[in-house]
């Protein structure tokens, strides 16, 4: 402390974090693929909130389990709202109706429009 007005630490309780946390969001901003970014970004914030003494270690080993499971859940069921591949092959398609192609929407709701052409069959 110079001058007795103020003491600035930079290097806080739990600093390191940010070396996981600051690029994990500037990846989840820059990337298409969001789901490796938001889990890196939960693992940063849980490590600065385990070294900051907000939550403990305790309660992150018999929670680890349970959030992996919840995050592939996530994962699948949010695949195509992260990655908006489904929804560019549909329009594809529908710009494109000469074209017969096959295309999958898993847990997710698309709206094909094939206007005089004939339905041949689905896959299940």
């Amino acid at each position: 402390m110079h001058f007795g007005i103020t003491d600035i630490n930079i290097f806080f309780k739990g600093w390191w974090t940010l070396l996981i946390i600051i690029p994990s969001f500037i990846e989840l901003i820059k990337s298409e693929s969001k789901m490796w970014s938001i889990i890196w970004l939960v693992i940063g914030i849980v490590l600065l909130l385990c070294s900051q003494d907000i939550i403990s270690f305790a309660l992150i080993r018999k929670l680890i389990f349970p959030f992996i499971l919840v995050m592939i859940g996530l994962s699948l069921i949010l695949k195509d709202t992260l990655n908006k591949k489904v929804g560019d092959k549909i329009r594809t398609l529908n710009s494109n109706k000469d074209k017969l192609e096959e295309y999958c929407a898993t847990f997710g709701g698309q709206e094909a429009n094939f206007d005089g052409q004939e339905f041949n069959r689905s896959k299940s």
